[in-house]
């Protein structure tokens, strides 16, 4: 095989899997716009799969960091975190009341 043919094709396999990384879709970003408020804990888990990790709602985007009183979710127990560090610094948060119940979503960015 030319070894130009070679190149170019491995330079679009490279480019497509970036392509693909930075603009493709994924779990919690489908979830995110699906999943209606009401929804069951276990309904996120069946869309999106496993979170990045569980807070209490009282938790921001930077681990350990609590959020200011005015940016919490009134009735927001368990805030479920799905990180998506491949595309930009971005995360997912769905946030569920004691009975259960997605009450909120949100992407967050730090762009």
């Amino acid at each position: 095989m030319n070894k130009k043919v070679l190149a170019f094709s491995l330079f679009v396999f490279v480019l497509s899997m970036c392509g693909y990384i930075l603009l493709g879709e994924n779990g919690p970003t489908e979830t995110m716009q699906s999943l209606p408020k009401g929804s069951s804990y276990d309904e996120l888990l069946a869309l999106a799969g496993e979170p990045s990790y569980v807070t209490d709602g009282t938790e921001g985007p930077e681990r350990g960091f609590k959020k200011p009183q005015e940016q919490r979710i009134s009735g927001c127990v368990k805030e479920v975190w799905y990180e998506n560090t491949l595309k930009l610094p971005s995360k997912y948060a769905f946030c569920f009341s004691a009975d259960g119940k997605l009450l909120h979503k949100y992407h967050w960015s730090s762009w």
